[in-house]
């Protein structure tokens, strides 16, 4: 919030699975905002914060996993804003491939 203290961010998991991320300033402990992040179709599994486009403030990047197994992936938001930042899928899960190098053979 341009206070020069770090503030704290938190993930909460909705009922519903859709993560909700609360925003509290570091220096008067006041709540100062909250970013959702995915749908009901997912369930939020961890978050983390920082500077991901070097603009001198922290994102926020959520994980999450869609509730039917298949597919994982991060969605970033601009902490001050809450705007999309980005979008990462991560490959479906039940089709991991085991890659050996040639030497194991």
């Amino acid at each position: 919030n341009g206070n020069s203290t770090p503030e704290v961010a938190v993930l909460m998991v909705l009922p519903s699975g859709q993560g909700l991320v609360k925003i509290k300033d570091g220096e008067t402990g006041t709540w100062i905002g909250q970013i959702r992040f995915f749908g009901s179709e997912w369930q939020a599994k961890a978050i983390a914060s920082q500077d991901l486009d070097l603009d001198g403030v922290s994102e926020i990047a959520v994980l999450a996993v869609r509730k039917d197994g298949t597919r994982s992936a991060i969605q970033i938001k601009y902490s001050m804003s809450g705007e999309p930042l980005n979008w990462v899928e991560l490959p479906d899960q039940r089709q991991r491939r085991v890659f050996h190098s040639p030497r194991q053979r």
